[in-house]
């Protein structure tokens, strides 16, 4: 039994909200203003952050999500794919598949059961409601880097908290969010030291509306690099 163990991630959030005077007239889907700002901070730890810092709008401002969410959509990252004969999970088995990350995952407790083992899944894509996909310079083209596909670790998207405490208060917001991922061990500036990258991002309400998808300038590590806080 192979299994996949992923490195750890973690990520920092901070939040900053404009306030207006006369109410403005914004559709209920979110929408990215200008281009992401990016900022790159290299931790002799071994712990770099790449900050990612947008401005927004959004009509209701039905924005963010909790740690503690109860709704499946949003409570569980993936979906176990039940097994090929009708088994309640699809279980790795290396003899049939082959693995990759992007299929399969350790579950330790899912809907109850306490599984711990490696089972095929299929990603949610409202898990996260701050999409991040990276790109990288080869031959003159962007190509994406998969982050599951090549490293077996999560990709940089992830989660910003509540933007209201009362969402029937159904008033616009407008604001920066700025989203800071730390990668704890895998280091950032060892895998993309001299690229030329950019990024994609997308956000999320809690109606399930998308974005724009916002990309930013070209820019390497180095160019974006800012000294510790």
């Amino acid at each position: 039994m192979k299994l996949y163990r992923p490195f750890l991630y973690s990520l920092i959030l901070t939040l900053a909200l404009s306030s207006c005077y006369e109410e403005p007239n914004f559709p209920v889907e979110p929408r990215i203003t200008g281009t992401p700002e990016i900022i790159f901070i290299e931790d002799p730890s071994g712990a770099d952050s790449l900050v990612v810092r947008i401005s927004f709008e959004d009509g209701d401002g039905d924005l963010g999500l909790s740690g503690d969410e109860l709704d499946p959509e949003f409570s569980q990252p993936y979906t176990i794919l039940r097994g090929p004969n009708g088994e309640k999970y699809y279980y790795f088995d290396d003899q049939r598949d082959e693995f990759n990350c992007e299929e399969f995952d350790i579950a330790g407790v899912y809907q109850g059961d306490t599984i711990n083992d490696t089972v095929k899944v299929a990603y949610n894509k409202y898990y996260n409601n701050f999409e991040i996909k990276l790109f990288r310079k080869v031959d003159g083209n962007y190509e994406e880097f998969n982050f599951r596909k090549e490293l077996c670790v999560a990709p940089l998207s992830g989660r910003f908290p509540y933007l209201k405490e009362d969402f029937s208060d159904t008033k616009p917001l407008e604001g920066i969010i700025e989203y800071r991922y730390r990668d704890n061990g895998s280091r950032l500036i060892n895998l993309f030291r001299n690229d030329t990258l950019k990024i994609e991002v997308q956000i999320r309400d809690r109606a399930k509306h998308e974005s724009n998808v916002t990309a930013s300038e070209s820019f390497t590590l180095r160019g974006q690099q800012r000294p510790p806080a």
